[in-house]
C-alpha cells in the first residue's frame, strides 16, 4: 500500500514542469506556466518562430525541443534554445 500525503501537491502525469511547494517563488512560477502552457494565443504566437522543425501542441513540447528531459549531446535541443533566449533577448 502506497501512502500519499494530500498535504503535498502531486504533479499529473502530463506535466513536465511541476513543484512541491505550497506557495513562494517557484509555485508561482509553475502557476504562470500551468496557465500559459495550452493557451490558445500563446501557441499561436509559439508556432510562427520559424526556427522551430514543428509546430508544438503545448509550450511543454517546445521544451522536448530544446531537450529538456534529454542528454548533453542534443545539438538540435541547444540550437533550438539558442534561437529561442536570442528571441526572448528582444521579446517585450
Amino acid at each position: 500500500m502506497t501512502y500519499t500525503n494530500p498535504d503535498i501537491p502531486t504533479p499529473t502525469p502530463s506535466s513536465l514542469v511541476w513543484t512541491a511547494t505550497e506557495n513562494g517563488p517557484a509555485r508561482q512560477i509553475i502557476d504562470e506556466w500551468n496557465r500559459m502552457a495550452h493557451r490558445p494565443a500563446v501557441l499561436r504566437r509559439v508556432n510562427k518562430w520559424e526556427f522551430l522543425p514543428r509546430p508544438v501542441d503545448t509550450l511543454d513540447d517546445l521544451l522536448v525541443l530544446c531537450g529538456f528531459g534529454l542528454g548533453n549531446e542534443d545539438e538540435l535541443g541547444d540550437d533550438i534554445l539558442w534561437h529561442l533566449v536570442v528571441r526572448a533577448e528582444h521579446d517585450e
